[in-house]
């Protein structure tokens, strides 16, 4: 064979062990957020049984209400003090996960344009060389 189709190849073969690696890095990483997806499986299931009883729910909301109306003003005001707190924190925050999440998708477009010029490298020489 010819030497620069030998070394086309041994780069193609480069190329797709990087593209395993990063395969199973991902996969590695994407283990961590199983627990998220759990938590949010079970999340997704409770609004499903919720609004499946809804009537069952508010039932029991009243009777509460009628029975301790103290308790509902108490929750209230955690309720209210805890959404305040959110959007004060979220407001400050959301600037920092806006940059995060851009210079990553930024980092993501640069490997995945490195990898496509390199294929398309790898097709014209190709193409060269059969030419040949």
């Amino acid at each position: 064979m010819n030497q620069k189709l030998i070394e086309l190849a041994l780069r193609k073969q480069r190329l797709q062990l990087h593209v395993e690696m990063q395969r199973q890095d991902l996969t590695w990483r994407a283990e961590g957020l199983t627990p998220l997806f759990h938590t949010a499986d079970k999340v997704r299931d409770g609004a499903r049984w919720a609004k499946e009883h809804a009537t069952w729910l508010a039932g029991g909301a009243l009777a509460v209400v009628a029975l301790k109306p103290r308790l509902l003003v108490r929750v209230a005001k955690r309720g209210w003090g805890a959404w305040h707190t959110f959007k004060r924190i979220s407001a400050r925050v959301a600037p920092i996960i806006a940059i995060v999440q851009h210079v990553r998708k930024n980092q993501e477009q640069e490997k995945k344009h490195e990898l496509q010029h390199e294929k398309h490298q790898l097709q014209r020489q190709l193409r060269v060389e059969r030419q040949r």
